[in-house]
């Protein structure tokens, strides 16, 4: 072969060289460039799962407290309600058993007002001579009469419902 022609091979083959060369550059640069946006998406999808995973975690945190505090409310309430039911059960035994001694109160009292009457009117009849009996110079004034009978009436004998007395009233 010619000095030229060997010279225009080797010049061709630098050229071949260098293009290679420069190919192989730009083939890395594109790949490196790639790789590098690659790499920022992957750590935005890392950044952004991370962020998800916080977010479920918080969450699951406060549904976790949620029923904690709905657990704790449920057992108040259970409990508010036994405390209501073992109260209602208790008024209700004083309200029937203040109903109970209400009637036999009332029942004692007419009892008592009976007997005091009967009681009343025997010693009344007993103590106070009939008017045939009395004579008209008598020591037997009305004004002595007339205490007793209003003792009677007002103490013992009641005239109405809403005045009624009983000394047991006190009691």
């Amino acid at each position: 072969m010619s000095a030229r022609a060997q010279r225009r091979v080797v010049k061709t083959k630098e050229e071949v060289k260098e293009r290679v060369k420069a190919s192989l550059n730009d083939v890395v640069s594109n790949y490196e460039t790639s790789a590098k946006a690659e790499k920022k998406h992957v750590e935005r999808y890392k950044e952004s799962y991370n962020q998800v995973n916080s977010r479920i975690s918080t969450l699951e945190n406060k549904v976790s407290e949620a029923q904690k505090k709905f657990k704790d409310l449920e057992k108040k309430l259970t409990s508010a309600s036994q405390d209501y039911n073992i109260q209602m059960e208790a008024l209700n035994e004083k309200i029937t058993a203040a109903t109970t001694l209400e009637r036999k109160l009332k029942h004692h009292k007419l009892e008592a007002i009976e007997k005091a009457a009967k009681v009343v009117i025997n010693v009344d009849a007993k103590d106070m001579p009939s008017p045939d009996v009395i004579p008209e110079g008598s020591s037997l004034l009305s004004s002595e009469i007339v205490p007793a009978l209003e003792q009677t009436i007002s103490s013992d004998v009641p005239t109405t419902e809403s005045s009624f007395e009983n000394p047991l009233d006190s009691v």
